[in-house]
């Protein structure tokens, strides 16, 4: 029997009713990275992943030393801070017909989990996007469609503020059209292509991530615009294109720091090519 559950391919582990290990199985010393050592005798408490799924991981285990049978998924810390999840099953652990523990079966469902997080970020995606297209849809002039843009773009990145700023008939100045929020200030303002964070990505064709965008080295050559904008703690600035043609940029800033996603980058790079 021992045997057999030490080479179990689902991770197998027992606890008395204080909720303390009193045994693992080899699988579930490999998917944690953990030694039996470390785990016996130990809460399972601090091993949920987030720390507030705690109350209902002991919520789980009462009902189980109650004799009642139960099913959960969860996740778990790995020794080096990582995060596995896992589809368990519990049951009482009796002895001499009186419950003394649990006993548990739990299959590593990690790649599922974040299979179904990739759709659903995916489904949000297009989403967005569809709604952009639907806002868009039948509405004529430039001066129209940027206000319709970017505040699609600030609202799906759960962002404060935004601007768009596009390249005037010479190709080299960039004349911001439109902002919200803080961004208003810009409106009117010119910059050279190449200049600051703008003009370096409109020169570029590359989106840039100012996740502290006061201290960004690149408005070392903008102080105009830091002096506008004393508000903004994060911005991501993406490239307008038409085609393969670079016409102008996009801003989405927070007033509070954060970095964005690569899943937000590639829906604002989305939404400004449209």
């Amino acid at each position: 029997y021992r045997t057999l559950v030490e080479n179990a391919t689902e991770l197998i582990w027992t606890m008395d009713t204080e909720g303390r290990f009193t045994f693992v199985n080899r699988q579930a010393e490999a998917a944690s990275g953990q030694k039996a050592e470390d785990w016996l005798g130990k809460s399972f408490a601090p091993l949920i992943a987030p720390p507030e799924d705690v109350p209902r991981i002991q919520q789980v285990f009462l009902k189980t030393l109650a004799g009642a049978p139960q099913s959960y998924e969860t996740g778990v810390y790995r020794a080096d801070g990582g995060i596995f999840y896992l589809s368990v099953n519990t049951t009482p652990l009796y002895r001499d017909r009186q419950v003394v523990g649990t006993i548990s079966f739990g299959r590593d469902v990690t790649a599922q989990q974040e299979a179904e997080a990739a759709l659903t970020q995916r489904m949000a995606e297009l989403s967005s996007l569809f709604e952009v297209s639907s806002a868009l849809r039948g509405v004529e002039g430039v001066e129209r469609m940027l206000p319709i843009i970017v505040d699609k773009a600030v609202e799906s990145c759960r962002a404060d503020c935004g601007s768009v700023s596009v390249l005037d008939e010479s190709g080299e100045m960039l004349v911001y059209r439109y902002g919200t929020g803080a961004r208003q200030n810009m409106v009117g303002a010119r910059l050279r292509l190449g200049q600051g964070i703008s003009g370096r990505v409109a020169q570029s064709g590359a989106a840039h991530l100012s996740p502290d965008f006061q201290h960004d080295p690149l408005l070392a050559f903008d102080p105009a615009t830091a002096a506008r904008l004393p508000e903004i703690a994060s911005d991501v600035c993406v490239p307008l294109r038409v085609g393969e043609q670079v016409v102008g940029v996009m801003h989405i800033s927070t007033y509070t720091a954060r970095t964005c996603t690569e899943a937000e980058i590639r829906l604002l790079t989305a939404i400004a090519d449209m």
